[in-house]
């Protein structure tokens, strides 16, 4: 299979992000393979289903990025002893379905063959992503990575590299930190994920207009320039890489976050749920403001744009912290598809 998308950001199995993803432009989407987490969550909710009702829930979950590349971290459910049914059960729908999903592969899952077993086929057709986090590098099960791919069916050729960096901070490296992955072995792509959105707004002033730095994009673009062959990049939009799962129950405060060039704008209010505070109001007040700033890039650019505009020329519907975080997501999947295919066409 050739990889087709340039962008590939991780998004969790929670209806913010799904609906976001869902309402991806076509041209944005042909670019884009979204990494799908099962999220503890969604998993936890699912502890008691059979085989075939989880398989089912996994199939929705890709169905609502709608048809294209797309990769599917299913590592919350593969310690259930049951797991070898629920492969087969996704495997058989997938195929039916000519999706396009690949699955990601750990390190722990490539020394436990046994535990893909009824995902086979799914993984001979369409090769896989071979995720990679800061805490492998010192395992020394990475020197035996082209032998455990081979007891899969997996040549290297037909596997994506995807270094997962995490938390992201200023100045840090992106490429060469899993050097010798990415230097000895011929991957069918290989791709490198960043985060560096904080796990809350507590530290910035309430009320006000603040300008975050997207450091992982500020990396990526930098080692771009220097590198021979083409890489992808990835983020975890405008999220922190490990953010709560499940979130606090508690309301957050009313905020907006928005992505632009190299940074994010975070409108920031209060806790909804101040007594004495503006409540969910405060979203339309914050709307007009962004619409406003230069960095808004005006309804037609996205769902997520569309959204913010119609709520700023309007006083009845406030929305709610799930559509907002929906519209912020959405905005940045687009703005970030687009950001780096026009910094991959401009070097020819």
């Amino acid at each position: 299979m050739t990889r087709k998308s340039l962008y590939v950001p991780v998004l969790r199995s929670h209806q913010a992000e799904l609906k976001a993803a869902r309402e991806l432009g076509a041209d944005v989407r042909l670019i884009t393979a979204p990494l799908i987490e099962v999220s503890r969550a969604t998993a936890r909710k699912l502890r008691d289903d059979s085989p075939q009702n989880v398989a089912k829930a996994v199939q929705e979950l890709t169905g609502a990025c709608g048809p294209g590349e797309l990769y599917l971290d299913l590592g919350t459910l593969m310690d259930r002893e049951d797991f070898e049914a629920i492969g087969c059960e996704v495997q058989r729908r997938l195929l039916a379905l000519h999706s396009e999903a690949q699955l990601i592969l750990r390190l722990r899952d490539l020394s436990r063959p046994s535990r893909l077993r009824g995902l086979e086929e799914l993984l001979r057709r369409h090769g896989a992503g071979f995720r990679v986090t800061p805490a492998d590098y010192v395992e020394s099960a990475l020197s035996n990575t082209r032998a455990h791919l081979r007891r899969l069916g997996l040549e290297v050729a037909n596997v994506d590299l995807i270094v997962d960096c995490q938390f992201l901070d200023e100045g840090q490296a992106m490429e060469g930190t899993a050097s010798k992955l990415e230097a000895d072995y011929n991957w069918r792509s290989i791709t490198y994920i960043g985060g560096s959105f904080p796990p809350d707004l507590s530290d910035l002033q309430k009320n006000d207009q603040h300008e975050l730095p997207r450091t992982e994009w500020r990396c990526f673009s930098r080692e771009q320039r220097s590198r021979v062959r083409i890489t992808r990049y990835g983020d975890y939009t405008i999220q922190h890489p490990f953010q709560p799962d499940p979130p606090p129950q508690s309301l957050p405060s009313g905020s907006i976050r928005y992505a632009s060039d190299s940074y994010w704008v975070v409108m920031r209010g209060e806790k909804l749920d101040n007594p004495t505070g503006p409540g969910h109001q405060q979203y339309i007040a914050q709307a007009q403001l962004l619409c406003e700033r230069p960095e808004f890039c005006g309804p037609q650019f996205s769902a997520g744009d569309t959204y913010i505009d119609s709520m700023a020329r309007q006083t009845r519907r406030t929305g709610t912290p799930s559509t907002w975080l929906q519209a912020g997501i959405n905005h940045h999947l687009t703005f970030a598809a687009r950001q780096i295919a026009s910094v991959l066409a401009a070097q020819g």
